[in-house]
């Protein structure tokens, strides 16, 4: 058995709750007694403090069919709250548990999908959506939730295709639409973009995620002014959304406001150290105000955490090159180029560095 970051097993449709799920898992009594609060009284504070003291402390370990649909309901709404209060920071239900070779349900490769995802083990993940869709070919869930690890994994034809079969079998699946238009965001389809996510926001105009998602297909278009509208609008739903801010930033970036992108973008990182765009975004700033030193801790900082990401190292490299250290420079654009065939500005910036060194 492996370990998994954290398992919240709500022990019944009843607000009623034990702590068992943690003290099972050889939790401390006050985080087990953080969870029982934060299931009953449905506090803010308490919350915070529980999804504070999961990331660290809970380790469980779990087998086979551990998961019953009927135990993900009821108070299991609490446990998504948990998850937003600690946005980015992966607290799943099972990973790499084995699964009985007999078994037929499909909750348990939901389940495990679930986590692979979160701990972006989207292969795995892929794997066991594969297996869901095999024993219920019309789940919509499931084609959802293989359409975002083939997203994650850039392979967005296939989450195209995915989303699109969610959609035919539910039209109101606006995790679909979201799903889809991020694809299409990410194949420079903007226009086809904003449709999907205007379908989002049509289904849950209460989505903050979604005015995000509308406002990043916005930059993409360079409609900056609008961009800076959805972002504010899901920033003012959430003022929690650390993607909101970021998209934000990058706004004002475009519009050369780099005073209020730079503090959008901090403000992206102050609450959520963990993901990489907003450093890579700061970076590019920075470059742009000439600050190469501060742009090279950013991108540096944002390829640790991403390794896959082309455009850190595209503007780590363009740092390097105002640094006059042309062989840095042309490794980063390699790199860049590697993960991005085609990348016309890191193809650029190569030639101008090569040129540079002769």
């Amino acid at each position: 058995m492996k370990n998994i970051l954290a398992i919240l097993i709500l022990t019944s449709a009843a607000i009623t709750v034990s702590a068992e799920p943690f003290t099972a898992c050889g939790a401390p009594e006050p985080i087990a007694a953080l969870y029982v609060d934060a299931v009953q009284t449905g506090g803010e504070a308490q919350k915070k403090q529980l999804g504070a003291a999961l990331y660290p402390v809970v380790q469980c370990m779990t087998k086979k069919n551990v998961l019953q649909p009927s135990r993900l309901r009821g108070p299991f709404a609490i446990v998504i709250e948990v998850l937003s209060v600690m946005r980015g920071v992966p607290i799943v239900f099972v990973t790499d548990s084995e699964i009985a070779p007999d078994v037929k349900a499909a909750a348990p490769y939901h389940n495990r999908g679930y986590a692979h995802n979160n701990l972006r083990q989207y292969e795995k993940a892929i794997e066991d959506y594969d297996k869901v869709l095999e024993l219920n070919p019309n789940d919509v869930t499931a084609f959802i939730s293989r359409g975002y690890a083939y997203n994650k994994l850039k392979q967005y034809g296939k989450a195209i295709a995915d989303c699109s079969k969610a959609i035919e079998l539910d039209p109101k699946a606006a995790g679909a639409y979201n799903g889809r238009g991020y694809a299409y965001k990410y194949l420079g389809e903007n226009e086809k973009a904003l449709e999907d996510y205007n379908k989002v926001i049509e289904l849950d105009p209460e989505s903050s995620d979604a005015y995000n998602n509308r406002g990043s297909a916005y930059n993409g278009l360079k409609q900056y002014k609008k961009a800076i509208e959805d972002s504010s609008k899901a920033i003012e739903l959430d003022p929690d959304n650390a993607a909101a801010y970021n998209n934000r930033g990058a706004s004002y970036s475009g519009l050369n406001k780099h005073s209020k992108a730079i503090k959008n973008l901090s403000k992206s990182i102050k609450l959520n150290p963990l993901v990489d765009a907003p450093y890579s975004t700061r970076g590019f700033v920075y470059n742009n105000l000439k600050k190469y030193d501060k742009a090279i801790a950013d991108c540096t900082k944002a390829i640790e955490l991403n390794p896959s990401e082309a455009r850190a190292y595209n503007n780590r490299g363009f740092a390097y090159s105002r640094l006059g250290e042309y062989a840095r420079a042309i490794a980063d654009y390699d790199k860049a180029i590697k993960l991005e065939p085609g990348y016309s500005a890191a193809e650029h910036n190569r030639k101008q560095a090569y040129y540079a060194l002769k």
